[in-house]
């Protein structure tokens, strides 16, 4: 197996959102082939701008690891920790992909909800996130974990929410 390869299988079984503090860390252990290779990596996490297929990617892999649910884009379940799961990522989609519309956010999935499903989503998150401290916890994670990767639209709309509890 070659350095590319080792370091892509490595890559795949790190959470998206600790690879560059692991790589980073492990990287003075690596033979030279291998650290060439985690320099051209973490030059690429750092450089290219991320597309919306990028960005939806990163977005649905983030919110299934903060809220545990799985398959978050084939889910139609009304069960409410796959309802908040879907519509925490139809909001930060709407929000981090430049131009989206709520069409587009709502393709993504693979049920192909409609815009107002989107719109609802929205709406019902600014509430969620006004009046329950779980739902705020989760949505700040996630903003969080979107500013490290230089997507900041879910971080500067949050704080506009009024927080009524």
């Amino acid at each position: 197996m070659t350095a590319n390869e080792t370091l892509k299988t490595a890559t795949a079984l790190i959470p998206h959102r600790y690879q560059k503090r692991v790589i980073t860390l492990l990287s003075p252990h690596f033979n030279p082939e291998m650290l060439a290779e985690a320099v051209t990596y973490l030059e690429s996490l750092e450089d290219a701008p991320m597309g919306a297929d990028e960005i939806t990617e990163l977005v649905f892999k983030l919110v299934s690891e903060i809220t545990g649910v799985d398959n978050i884009a084939g889910t139609i379940s009304r069960k409410f920790n796959e309802v908040l799961s879907r519509q925490m990522v139809m909001i930060a989609l709407y929000k981090e992909i430049p131009g989206a519309t709520f069409e587009m956010v709502g393709k993504s999935f693979e049920h192909k909800f409609d815009h107002a499903s989107v719109v609802h989503a929205k709406k019902s998150m600014e509430i969620r996130y006004s009046c329950d401290p779980k739902t705020r916890e989760k949505l700040n994670e996630l903003a969080k974990y979107l500013s490290e990767k230089n997507l900041n639209g879910l971080a500067h709309f949050l704080p506009q929410i009024e927080i009524l509890a």
